[in-house]
């Protein structure tokens, strides 16, 4: 990996930002308490951006609803499990989405998980049976109950073997 720049704005100093601004916010065009300037460079080693895009994979029984409060919102996630059932896409004219549902063996009937698969992921279709590793999900609560969504970077793997 490249090092990156390290960029840093100088939003100004509070208040509403004179004149009717928004809460110190410009609005329209750059000024002198909206510049950016370039920092000293930093290097992110690859094995970091790895280890937090791809964390190690964990059971099914580990991301039940109940343990999953102990994760952070947005924190990354991977998976490895059974197929148990695969939803058809819907709300495909918004934002197409498709949920799985993981089982930890392939006989298991009561500890399931399910997964929320976003936008292009949604095209993915594992097998229903199928052992499969679903690498950088996240957990997110949505109305809130807790959930494991895809994200941009999310991989599915089929697993050989048993």
């Amino acid at each position: 990996m490249d090092d990156y720049p390290l960029i840093r704005t100088n939003r100004g100093r509070g208040g509403r930002g004179g004149r009717g601004g928004r809460g110190g916010r410009r609005e329209g065009h750059a000024s002198q308490t909206g510049q950016m300037e370039e920092m000293e460079n930093f290097h992110i080693a690859p094995e970091k951006i790895e280890k937090v895009l791809y964390p190690v994979c964990r059971k099914v029984s580990d991301l039940t609803k109940d343990k999953l409060m102990t994760f952070a919102i947005r924190e990354r996630l991977s998976v490895l499990g059974y197929v148990k059932k695969v939803s058809k896409v819907y709300d495909i004219d918004r934002v197409p989405k498709r949920t799985l549902t993981l089982t930890e063996t392939k006989e298991a009937e009561t500890l399931v998980i399910s997964i929320r698969l976003w936008r292009d992921k949604a095209e993915l279709q594992p097998k229903v049976g199928q052992l499969i590793q679903i690498m950088s999900l996240k957990r997110s609560v949505y109305n809130g109950e807790r959930e494991i969504h895809s994200t941009p970077s999310t991989i599915i793997r089929e697993v050989s073997g048993e």
